[in-house]
C-alpha cells in the first residue's frame, strides 16, 4: 500500500494506528483508489448507515407533523 501511494510503510503504520492523521491529499487518494467516500475513509460510515438514519429522521418528522396538525386543529376549535 505504501508503494501505491508513494509514501513510507512507516507512515502507513502510523496512520493505521492513529498516531498520525490522514492529510487531505491522502484522503482524496484513498477515496479515488478504493472507490468509496470520504465519510467511509474518515468515519467508517457507509451510505447504508446514512439511509437508516435518514429513515429514522423521516419517521420522527412524520410523527411531529401529525402532532402539529392535531394541535392546529385544537387551536382552531378554541378560537371559534
Amino acid at each position: 500500500m505504501a508503494a501505491q501511494f508513494n509514501v513510507s510503510a512507516n507512515l502507513i503504520a502510523k496512520i493505521e494506528s492513529g498516531l498520525r492523521p490522514l492529510s487531505i491529499d491522502m484522503v482524496v487518494e484513498y477515496v479515488n483508489f478504493f472507490n468509496t467516500t470520504s465519510d467511509y475513509i474518515l468515519l467508517g460510515k457507509t451510505e447504508d448507515e446514512y439511509d437508516v438514519t435518514i429513515q429514522k429522521i423521516d419517521a420522527v418528522v412524520e410523527k411531529l407533523l401529525g402532532y402539529k396538525e392535531d394541535l392546529l386543529k385544537q387551536k382552531s376549535k378554541k378560537t371559534k
